[in-house]
């Protein structure tokens, strides 16, 4: 029986205490057909000579390879390792974080069961410490309905996803098909999970699968992802409404009106209310733009 193959990619920079970790998560998952491939951003600490000695020993050399460079930053890492890959799954996983017990298997299900009409998929993940004990097993319960609701309702996950983005949204999956469709990451962008995200939702086949995929780790005092800022954010969402504001895709509006409407109410420093009248005319924007195109 033939298995869908699933290229593991794994971003490596100055994990050399969690790479270990990292890689033996996926190595036993005991599983036929996937692969690891990783490149090393320029690390300066010994990330890649752990790494390597892990998979030298762990694994047989057709499934993995690994190579170190100088910094190129993290999107043009993720391109060059995807693009080297040969799976008809791309998974991302960073180098300080883990695979849960039995992702694979879910994932290719998943794929499998989705395959006709969905290219890209969301999911849950759980939270831990820096030290790796578990914080929080599903990032999904901070939000609204948890991940039984965010898996049913597509109308609700595309809510959550533009008005609160962060995890478990920022965790993805998807096919081959999909990348070379809206790849590749581009360069010039901090919040690349973002704008993936933004292009499914408005021209895409998207889901999310109430499963745990994933354990990631939180820093000490961490808010987000170390080395970016809230200014990213911003111009990642411009760039977004750079790319859409030509189209007459109904979604492709609704995502441009919102960035604006939260650009004036934060740069006009309105009143309270002010800004409580702009989030709910925001959302009924959106809930009326998907209901007119059904997007249920």
């Amino acid at each position: 029986m033939y298995l869908t193959k699933i290229s593991v990619v794994i971003p490596i920079f100055n994990h050399a205490e969690y790479v270990i970790e990292c890689l033996a998560s996926v190595v036993d998952q005991c599983d036929d057909n996937f692969e690891i491939v990783a490149i090393d951003d320029g690390s300066i600490d010994a990330s890649y000579e752990n790494a390597m000695m892990y998979l030298s020993c762990n694994l047989i050399s057709t499934k993995w390879s690994i190579s170190k460079r100088e910094n190129r930053g993290i999107n043009r890492t993720l391109n060059e390792a995807i693009q080297s890959s040969t799976g008809e799954i791309i998974y991302l996983l960073a180098s300080d974080d883990r695979m849960s017990a039995g992702s694979l298997k879910q994932i290719r299900q998943a794929y499998i069961n989705e395959e006709d009409r969905c290219r890209l998929f969301f999911y849950d993940v759980a939270l831990i410490r820096w030290d790796g004990t578990l914080m929080n097993p599903s990032a999904s319960s901070a939000r609204p309905g948890g991940a039984a609701l965010l898996g049913l309702s597509r109308i609700h996950l595309v809510a959550q996803m533009v008005f609160s983005w962060g995890s478990p949204f920022a965790h993805q999956f998807y096919s081959r098909e999909y990348y070379n469709t809206h790849g590749p990451y581009l360069e010039e962008l901090k919040y690349e999970d973002l704008y993936f995200a933004l292009n499914s939702i408005a021209i895409d086949r998207f889901i999310f699968i109430p499963v745990v995929l994933k354990e990631y780790r939180l820093r000490k005092n961490q808010t987000q992802t170390p080395g970016l800022t809230f200014s990213d954010l911003d111009q990642t969402n411009i760039e977004v409404r750079r790319k859409f504001i030509k189209s007459k895709n109904l979604i492709y509006s609704t995502i441009l009106l919102v960035g604006y409407l939260r650009f004036i109410v934060k740069s006009a420093c309105a009143k309270y209310f002010l800004r409580k009248i702009a989030s709910i005319i925001q959302r009924s924007i959106l809930i009326v733009t998907l209901i007119r195109i059904r997007f249920f």
